[in-house]
């Protein structure tokens, strides 16, 4: 995607994303901090991540760890989203996301909804950790999550910054910021592979989700410059 300004854009739910860093900064101050934000009008709140392809963009490609929009605090082990669009939804409650400890003890997502905690043991509640937070890489996957206390902990578990999310919140203005395109990643399959000996040809076929299929008869393909800086060629 592409997008005026410095947040990720998301086509699939049209909202902008960016990470804020601020050192030891805590849930409730990053999610008021948020909620102080705007872009290009829109109302800004702690990220509500609801799929696969938000949690890539919104902490996976951010490659930043920080607090999320998620919290058990109102009911012990009832994780829902409590900020943004899905913290009006239910009175005020949020929408709940997952329900229990990690699923190694029995907690499961709700109605479907997705999750991405780190590893089968988050959230554990550990401490009275009621808050939703991207796991550091260096002590779980990319983009993983796991629960921490208001304050965050220390060393890898020590909060470092917050997400923010712009977009869908009432009053917001309707933006044409951002556009999207998709990228092909040619692959070839191979049908029949070669087999002979001494060099003699005994069939090779092979498919592609491109057009055309070029053949080579080396391992090296060479390019080589004419002396027009412009025309580049390449041999086969």
């Amino acid at each position: 995607s592409f997008t005026i300004g410095d947040a990720n854009y998301l086509d699939e739910t049209g909202h902008y994303y960016i990470y804020v860093e601020d050192f030891e900064v805590t849930w409730s101050q990053a999610r008021d901090l948020a909620e102080g934000l705007t872009y290009f009008g829109l109302q800004g709140y702690l990220v509500t991540i609801t799929s696969e392809g938000e949690n890539q963009i919104a902490a996976v490609q951010l490659n930043n760890f920080g607090w999320i929009g998620g919290s058990d605090e109102g009911n012990e082990n009832d994780w829902r989203w409590v900020t943004g669009p899905e913290g009006l939804e239910n009175g005020g409650s949020g929408v709940p996301f997952w329900s229990g400890n990690g699923s190694g003890s029995g907690g499961s997502a709700v109605n479907g909804m997705y999750s991405n905690w780190n590893g089968t043991n988050e959230p554990n509640q550990s401490g009275n950790e009621d808050y939703a937070h991207v796991t550091s890489p260096n002590v779980g996957e990319i983009g993983s999550w796991n629960d921490l206390p208001n304050p965050g902990s220390g060393g890898d578990y020590q909060a470092v910054g917050f997400i923010v999310e712009f977009g869908g919140m009432p009053g917001d203005p309707i933006l044409n910021l951002s556009s999207s395109t998709s990228l092909l990643a040619p692959s070839i399959s191979v049908i029949n592979t070669f087999s002979g000996c001494q060099n003699n040809y005994s069939g090779l076929e092979a498919e592609s989700n491109t057009e055309n299929i070029y053949w080579y008869d080396s391992p090296i393909c060479l390019l080589y410059t004419s002396p027009s800086p412009r025309d580049k060629r390449q041999s086969r």
